[in-house]
């Protein structure tokens, strides 16, 4: 609770966010706000396991280049990592506006 290092649409509302982190979302540094949804699929090297994720916000540590796209807790469950490990090594191919 209270954390800062996340992109809003994954902080539950309740948290002052949008909702969202029950869905495969991710944001990355090339999103603008009135974009169309892109669509990517996003591999773990580490599990090797794929996710299907729609990237629909803006994340200003991607577009530092600190970080390749910042995903929803839901989505980095289904790359089979565990919540807290921090960063994950991933490799990232965006299919194009959904």
């Amino acid at each position: 609770m209270g954390r800062t290092d996340t992109c809003s649409p994954y902080v539950a509302k309740r948290n002052g966010g949008r909702g969202g982190e029950r869905w495969l979302y991710g944001a990355s540094g090339f999103f603008r706000y009135g974009m169309p949804p892109v669509a990517a699929i996003v591999r773990s090297k580490k599990t090797g396991k794929e996710v299907r994720v729609i990237v629909r916000d803006h994340c200003a540590a991607c577009r530092q280049g600190r970080v390749l796209i910042d995903l929803s807790p839901m989505a980095f469950l289904a790359l089979g990592l565990t919540l807290g490990e921090g960063v994950a090594r991933v490799e990232v191919r965006y299919l194009g506006a959904r």
